[in-house]
């Protein structure tokens, strides 16, 4: 009888060592919500979209934004009830900035750590999956975060203009200066001829 207690405590040993972070009280869920849309959509950590939203919200350090814009909070849950983490994503127009708070390695309740800002690693994903999960239509300040997180456009290409032959110059300069020294040596001529002189009216008839 011992050795069958014993036997069984063992494979439930196993079994947690071996669990996945669901099951052995790791997150599960993630809530996302826009307020401005009146909108909610969830993932659970089964989902694709579940770890292409979490690797999407790590980036680079950022200050916070110096305006009000629209947001979307995500809520990560533990067992679907606990939560450990809010990443709060205001929709800027320069892209998504993101504040995070975490209780991960603190007893601290999650109001009470302090946050940290950064922007998206992949803010076109980013986007693209609010825009999936209905979180963001209709919502203009969606559209210019949207716009923002596209690569710029590649600039236009100017098309070098022709180059003129300076024969082409030379020859115009001669032409001018031709036509400058024919007007100066003809004009004292013409000065010179004797003005034709008007005919006179005819006599008026009788």
């Amino acid at each position: 009888m011992r050795a069958t207690v014993l036997t069984l405590l063992t494979v439930i040993g196993l079994l947690v060592l071996n669990a996945g972070p669901a099951a052995a009280g790791g997150p599960t869920s993630v809530l996302l919500t826009m307020p401005e849309n009146q909108r909610a959509a969830a993932l659970y950590h089964s989902d694709s979209a579940y770890t292409r939203l979490d690797g999407a919200l790590s980036g680079g350090a950022t200050a916070s934004p110096q305006e009000s814009n629209s947001y979307i909070t995500a809520t990560w849950l533990i067992h679907d009830v606990d939560v450990w983490r809010t990443d709060r994503i205001y929709l800027t127009p320069s892209g998504p900035v993101i504040e995070t708070r975490t209780t991960r390695g603190t007893e601290q309740g999650i109001w009470d750590v302090p946050a940290t800002w950064h922007t998206s690693s992949s803010p076109k994903e980013l986007m693209a999956l609010f825009a999936s999960l209905g979180l963001t239509s209709g919502s203009s300040t969606a559209r210019i975060a949207e716009a923002a997180a596209q690569p710029p456009a590649a600039p236009t290409p100017v098309e070098p203009v022709a180059d003129v032959k300076w024969e082409w110059g030379i020859g115009g300069l001669i032409a001018g200066a031709l036509l400058t020294v024919g007007a100066v040596l003809v004009r004292p001529r013409l000065r010179g001829l004797p003005q034709l002189s008007r005919p006179r009216p005819a006599p008026p008839l009788p």
